[in-house]
């Protein structure tokens, strides 16, 4: 059975490979978006109408300040945000009106500890990452981004709440599973 799952989830894997290089995102602007970062489960997203709550998935435009860092050392890539990056696709933990506290070992929002948070203090290559550690209160229209899938996503803990959120978007395919979100 195990190797039954592994077999669909690389076919499924590989159509989804293959369907974005073949078929451009741009074909379906409206309707969905394909995800092949780590950060979040792999699969196709559909674009859907409605609010940026907590818990709903969307693609953001990281601050500007950090944008030129992302893109040097490849945490993102180049795309259509103002600032040349492209949207990052993550939860949404906080909005405004939440506290957040970002400490070495977890993420705490609204005294809640959110597992699988810890903040890195360097990223795979060992160079040192900024992070957001400390207290923050979310004003009205900012967003606190963050996935707990991977150790490693780069989310808020490293560049702050977000004010421009491009997609709300809900899981259509997802070939891989893991973490949670709180």
């Amino acid at each position: 059975m195990r190797t039954l799952k592994r077999a669909i989830k690389a076919g499924v894997c590989g159509a989804i490979v293959v369907c974005s290089a073949v078929v451009p995102q741009r074909v379906f602007p409206h309707e969905y978006v394909i995800n092949l970062s780590a950060s979040m489960p792999v699969g196709i997203y559909r674009r859907v109408e409605g609010e940026s709550v907590r818990g709903s998935i969307v693609g953001a435009c990281i601050p500007d300040p950090i944008a030129a860092l992302a893109l040097e050392r490849g945490y993102l890539p180049k795309g259509e945000c103002s600032n040349g990056t492209r949207p990052v696709m993550k939860y949404v933990a906080a909005i405004g009106g939440d506290t957040v506290e970002v400490t070495p070992t977890a993420v705490i929002i609204n005294g809640r500890t959110i597992p699988n948070t810890q903040t890195l203090a360097a990223d795979a290559y060992g160079r040192p990452v900024p992070n957001r550690l400390g207290q923050h209160s979310l004003k009205t229209g900012e967003y606190w981004l963050l996935s707990n899938y991977t150790v490693g996503s780069f989310d808020s803990r490293y560049f702050g709440p977000v004010t421009r959120v491009i997609d709300v978007v809900t899981p259509s395919v997802i070939v891989t599973r893991g973490g949670s979100h709180e």
